[in-house]
């Protein structure tokens, strides 16, 4: 059984004359206790997809259509009190950059207090306090006992980032932890530490986690499966492994053609990279989003006939006209990112 099924999802912003689709008849599944993987550029509507899940898309949007369910309750019919009873208890996220999280004039105690006193009202603060300084030792913060005392300005970008995760585990039963860009703020070192945190803390919770990135690197070391979201749509879904090695969209072989090579390019050769940008919600065209930055696209079909996410190969699941026409991925090809 899924932990989390998201059915034909539709997301809409008001648009000057009518309204804008920002995620466009998504489905997913996230399975318990695994670890996958939402990648794509920047606007591709993945954080919009997070804040579906937890009930916090901004206004004036809305979830226009579809189902997310959590499993058995459809998260989309709930009211807002049984909401927050699941956020931060059940469902919990942490955003990209921990300060935007954080508030400046509280404590760090305080702050991770505040999830418990929300959810577990029962406690003694003597409890609360103890169960905060197990949770910061859990999660790597040195010190804790003297941490807690301090402001979100003395801490280091990384001290703050755990204090984030421990923010979001600190309910005690989350079975699904969203993790929104959790490393972008982070120098190379430091995501390495928080990574490895991450993988760790899900074992050891035997919880579920949404990693979403627009690193491939990050998603080679961490996950078990990875969908490769593109304009409000998903264009190819397969286990990690699987994907790295025989990837099947046009978008996702870009992707993988631009991840820097040690030795692949000379220093005067720029960098390999899609040409174009990710379409605006009201210009994404009729058929295939990627129609105008495809190196196989086929201009009849393509621009007129919107591809289906169809099962290829066990388990792998692309949305492309010619994936079984493409052929094998090869690194160095040109082919991969030329319109």
């Amino acid at each position: 059984m899924n932990l989390v099924d998201i059915r034909n999802l539709e997301v809409q912003f008001p648009g000057a004359t009518e309204p804008l689709t920002v995620i466009d008849d998504l489905s997913l599944n996230i399975l318990p206790g695994e670890i996958l993987g939402l990648v794509g550029e920047s606007g591709c509507g993945k954080s919009m997809l997070a804040r579906s899940i937890m009930g916090l898309v901004p206004s004036p949007g809305n979830v226009s259509k579809g189902q997310i369910f959590f499993g058995d309750l459809d998260l989309l019919t709930l009211d807002e009190p049984s909401r927050r009873s699941l956020r931060g208890n059940q469902i919990s996220i942490i955003l990209q950059e921990p300060m935007t999280t954080l508030n400046p004039v509280y404590t760090i105690g305080n702050q991770i207090e505040e999830v418990l006193k929300e959810h577990r009202p029962d406690m003694k603060r003597s409890e609360r306090r103890q169960l905060v300084i197990q949770l910061m030792k859990q999660t790597g913060i040195p010190s804790p006992e003297a941490r807690i005392h301090q402001y979100p300005h003395e801490l280091s970008g990384g001290i703050r980032q755990r204090v984030a995760i421990a923010m979001a585990l600190v309910g005690g039963k989350v079975q699904l932890l969203i993790a929104d860009e959790p490393t972008t703020a982070l120098d190379v070192t430091i995501q390495a530490q928080i990574l490895k945190l991450f993988v760790e803390l899900q074992k050891e919770h035997q919880m579920s986690l949404l990693l979403i990135t627009h690193d491939l690197g990050v998603i080679a070391q961490t996950a078990h499966r990875v969908a490769v979201m593109y304009a409000g749509r998903l264009v190819e879904v397969a286990h990690v492994e699987e994907l790295f090695d025989n990837p099947r969209h046009p978008y996702t072989r870009g992707l993988l053609h631009s991840l820097p090579r040690p030795g692949s390019h000379s220093r005067k050769q720029p960098m390999p990279s899609i040409p174009g940008t990710v379409p605006s919600p009201g210009a994404i065209p009729q058929g295939c989003a990627f129609y105008d930055r495809c190196g196989f696209r086929d201009d009849k079909q393509c621009l007129n006939e919107r591809p289906n996410l169809e099962e290829g190969a066990t388990e792998h699941w692309v949305s492309c006209h010619f994936a079984a026409e493409i052929p094998p991925f090869k690194v160095n090809s040109s082919d991969e990112v030329t319109p």
